[in-house]
């Protein structure tokens, strides 16, 4: 798989709407080009159907620095929920992980920090 985000957008679709029966295992590697920089607030997510459809009726929402509010650009939150995260900062990413039950998944990266290009390239079974 390859995915690649273009400046501006919050999240990428890695994988959307599989069917996995409870139980199943997916296994993710995914590389970032490092050609790229390095960003932080970006998040490997895995929504159920039924999350992503919250997700996208759901408008953006900057996370505004408390120290000072005219200081940009402003972070944007993962608060949303999500059935499973893990934290995306370095150049890799492995991971196995067992579903707890029957559904639709979607698997994105949300790209919530400076909101740069990021190109990243992997396998996901």
């Amino acid at each position: 798989v390859e995915v690649s985000t273009a400046r501006g957008e919050l999240f990428i679709d890695v994988v959307r709407d599989f069917g996995l029966q409870e139980g199943a295992e997916v296994e993710v590697h995914l590389e970032k080009d490092m050609s790229m920089p390095v960003t932080n607030n970006t998040y490997i997510m895995m929504l159920t159907s039924s999350q992503r459809s919250v997700w996208e009726r759901t408008s953006e929402q900057p996370l505004v620095n408390m120290n000072d509010p005219d200081i940009g650009p402003h972070v944007f939150g993962a608060y949303l929920m999500a059935y499973w995260r893990q934290n995306f900062y370095g150049s890799e990413i492995h991971f196995k992980h067992r579903i707890r039950g029957l559904g639709r998944y979607n698997l994105l990266m949300f790209n919530g920090g400076s909101r740069t290009d990021i190109v990243v390239r992997g396998n996901v079974s």
